[in-house]
């Protein structure tokens, strides 16, 4: 899958510059169950803000169908977390049943729900 889905795209832009902080992430759960759901064609609004489900919502035809052909998430790894004015947002490599791996990108949680969950495609 080398398409580029990101929601919260002012998450991506404020990464670019910013510096690592932690040794380990905190968001691997949820970052599993929100790719779970959209591989099976549904948002997370228990998960996301309103701006990342309003995104989710209308990506969630084309990316459902790229998400799904992936297979069943067999692992997810921490690789780096980034500290954004909004709060930190954690890189994960995750690898499929298809054997692929992709990165993917969640955070900026607040109110008790994430605002980004992206990836680059790579």
């Amino acid at each position: 899958m080398r398409s580029h889905i990101l929601f919260g795209g002012a998450a991506f832009a404020a990464l670019t510059s910013s510096t690592a902080y932690a040794a380990d992430g905190k968001y691997s759960a949820q970052l599993g169950q929100m790719l779970t759901a959209i591989a099976a064609g549904k948002c997370s609004p228990d998960m996301m803000g309103a701006g990342l489900l309003a995104a989710c919502q209308a990506q969630l035809p084309a990316m459902s169908a790229g998400v799904a052909q992936l297979g069943k998430i067999d692992t997810i790894s921490f690789v780096s977390s980034q500290d954004t004015d909004k709060g930190p947002v954690e890189t994960y490599a995750i690898k499929y049943a298809s054997g692929q791996t992709v990165h993917w990108l969640i955070g900026q949680f607040a109110n008790g729900k994430f605002e980004t969950l992206g990836t680059n495609g790579s």
